[in-house]
């Protein structure tokens, strides 16, 4: 029942039922569910009642739309492996949580973990359980996803590339198009209106979810999310035109002024607006 977004009335109805007529049902996976009131209260009651069977009762997870607090629960720090840096990705020296596209691109790299002929990186850690992290992007366009390690580092662009294989999700984003894509399994899903310089990523590694979203300082707005039996880590893997920053576990607030699409990156800019923070 994970992701079904029951509702306290919903919740309090299923507890009656299970009260009434006890059956052979042992667990109840209400992941992904607002799980708070009198109804979801009268359930958790049941497991405590020896007339029923029920043993587990699951409330781990996460609306698709809450407040950033909830989320940053789950927050996670990740670092970016430079073993699988394509040659035209640098992780920067003043900043090892930014990684940038070279003006001059390399030869490649003989190391067997880096991405051939793709612009794309990976992290050092995979994740499994429950992950909560951010990241910002700049330029015309990134793809941010989630891979098995064992993705493919070379060859056709369909096996190596985020979201077009079985073996990786993903979301693109570009500027000022405001274009955004989910990615998986070579299938193209086009979503609303929404390309989001900061967008937060949310793995339900035991629950079979991987959400992304368009975040701020104070919420969490759901862009899409994928659901899958995930057997092995998923690592983050991107895909870049200028760059990706992931963020520290609490960020600096939204920049919401407008800024030249080339020019954009919080960090590298003053803006007059915010009266000289940094700017998006």
């Amino acid at each position: 029942m994970t992701h079904c977004k029951i509702t306290e009335v919903g919740a309090a109805c299923l507890a009656r039922a299970l009260s009434s007529n006890p059956s052979h049902m042992r667990e109840i996976d209400l992941s992904i569910n607002p799980v708070k009131g009198p109804g979801f209260d009268q359930l958790r009651s049941v497991l405590e009642d020896p007339a029923t069977r029920l043993e587990k009762l699951i409330v781990d997870g996460l609306e698709e739309q809450h407040d950033m607090e909830t989320l940053q629960q789950y927050t996670c720090k990740l670092t970016w492996d430079r073993n699988t840096a394509s040659s035209s990705v640098q992780v920067s020296e003043e900043d090892e949580a930014l990684v940038k596209r070279r003006r001059n691109p390399e030869p490649d790299s003989h190391h067997p973990e880096s991405f051939k002929n793709q612009n794309q990186i990976m992290s050092r850690e995979g994740l499994i359980s429950r992950h909560f992290f951010q990241l910002e992007w700049f330029g015309r366009w990134a793809t941010i996803g989630m891979a098995y390690k064992d993705i493919s580092r070379k060859g056709s662009s369909t096996a190596c590339k985020i979201g077009l294989n079985n073996k990786s999700w993903g979301i693109l984003v570009s500027n000022p198009s405001s274009l955004c894509n989910a990615l998986h399994g070579g299938v193209e899903i086009r979503l609303p209106n929404c390309s989001p310089w900061r967008v937060g990523v949310y793995l339900d590694w035991p629950a079979g979810t991987l959400s992304f979203y368009n975040t701020t300082r104070d919420k969490a707005e759901l862009i899409h999310t994928f659901h899958a039996k995930f057997t092995k880590p998923l690592f983050l893997l991107v895909s870049i035109s200028a760059g990706v920053k992931i963020l520290p576990d609490v960020p600096p607030p939204v920049c919401v002024h407008d800024h030249d699409p080339w020019d954009v990156f919080r960090g590298y800019k003053e803006c007059k607006g915010c009266n000289g923070s940094k700017a998006c």
